[in-house]
């Protein structure tokens, strides 16, 4: 687990990656996007991360993509991540941080967040979904999120909150030819 120290003053920034479904084959767009934020690069020397568990005063962050992978009972990918991490909790008699946070954005469907026991996991849509993946698939349209979006957390000692921001695909430009 890392710590987020400040540094001279500013606050640090890490930024997770997704796949290469959403983000295309190397994820130029979200390590340039890291560039221009300053986040500080990982032990690759990527300024995106695949997983991250960051503690920031009392709370625990579980920051990723993805969603988790074995799939024993119809469930949502977020009630699922938060099944498995309570039961990993359990079995290895955790000592937990105050607060701990989930947040997935494997979603295409609408922002989410569910709160139980100072457990607070949150769902994002997706920022980006590749044109070339997408018309390989059988069912290309169910595959397209309405919104892309984020979620801001405030962190005190007291508690965390959340801040969802969603908003519409931006439309591209119709070039015309003459």
């Amino acid at each position: 687990m890392e710590r987020i120290p400040e540094k001279d003053g500013k606050r640090q920034v890490r930024l997770a990656r997704g796949s290469r479904y959403h983000v295309g084959t190397g994820e130029q767009g979200e390590e340039f996007l890291g560039q221009l934020l300053g986040v500080l690069p990982g032990p690759d020397g990527r300024f995106t991360r695949p997983w991250m568990r960051l503690q920031v005063n009392d709370a625990l962050l579980d920051v990723a993509h993805r969603q988790s992978v074995m799939i024993r009972y119809r469930s949502t990918p977020l009630e699922r991540e938060i099944g498995f991490f309570l039961e990993r909790a359990a079995r290895t008699r955790m000592v937990l941080p105050r607060h701990v946070v989930l947040v997935r954005s494997h979603v295409h469907g609408p922002f989410r967040e569910y709160q139980d026991g100072g457990i607070i996991a949150v769902s994002t849509p997706s920022w980006k979904l590749q044109d070339d993946f997408a018309t390989l698939s059988v069912s290309p349209n169910r595959l397209f999120s309405e919104h892309i979006g984020g979620v801001g957390l405030h962190i005190s000692e007291d508690e965390v909150k959340v801040t969802g921001y969603v908003y519409e695909h931006p439309e591209l430009p119709v070039e015309e030819i003459l």
